[in-house]
């Protein structure tokens, strides 16, 4: 496969690759490098001649979310403010929440902590408008980080615990040992050394049966 922006019709065929390449970079395929330099070798073109109604269509998000997950945060977060001046327009709210929680999250690894906590809780609104459960336990997970690395810590419990309660009623194994974890950190940082090993323990306990490498630390 062979995907070009040709000179003389860089609009059409932009818009065509990017949802080709969204497609590819959500197989994590082996082209994933491949499409990724190919992005980047085109990132002023896109930039200058990408039109409305092609980031109307998601696209200015899909851009900035494959920048995100190779750490590119400051091209990511051009691409993010640019969907602002549209988001407006994508009629899926689900998608909306998503591309939010993904501002914030690009905000909190720039280290700008008020700013993504912004953006965690209006992706949270939303979430709740339209009932996405999963969404909500992450905008809560979220918030929960960011106030951990504020220094408030017993701002933070509340919203993990939330998320937790949440998870359990979804069987979100694996979201629950993400919990547990920062549970058992929090309460390793107020000195609760008891619940935290409990915590740990419950996290290990959940992560060994689901296959996943332990991590407790942050």
């Amino acid at each position: 496969m062979c995907l070009t922006i040709k000179e003389n019709s860089r609009r059409c065929t932009a818009r065509h690759d990017i949802v080709v390449y969204k497609l590819i970079w959500e197989s994590k395929s082996g082209l994933r490098t491949y499409f990724y330099n190919y992005l980047i070798k085109f990132n002023v073109i896109l930039t200058s001649k990408l039109t409305k109604t092609l980031s109307a269509d998601g696209n200015y998000v899909n851009i900035g979310n494959i920048f995100l997950d190779n750490g590119e945060l400051d091209v990511a977060l051009k691409w993010f403010v640019k969907s602002l001046e549209f988001v407006d327009q994508i009629k899926n709210k689900r998608s909306v929440a998503i591309f939010y929680s993904n501002l914030g999250l690009t905000y909190q690894k720039k280290g700008q902590f008020m700013t993504s906590l912004r953006y965690f809780e209006i992706s949270m609104d939303l979430c709740k408008q339209v009932q996405y459960e999963r969404g909500i336990t992450i905008a809560y997970h979220n918030v929960g980080i960011i106030y951990r690395l504020q220094g408030q810590p017993n701002k933070a419990l509340p919203y993990f615990e939330y998320s937790l309660k949440l998870r359990k009623q979804m069987h979100d194994l694996e979201g629950m040992s993400w919990d547990l974890q920062y549970i058992g950190m929090i309460k390793f940082d107020l000195t609760d050394y008891t619940e935290a090993r409990e915590m740990f323990e419950q996290c290990y306990e959940i992560r060994r049966n689901i296959g996943n490498k332990i991590q407790l630390s942050e």
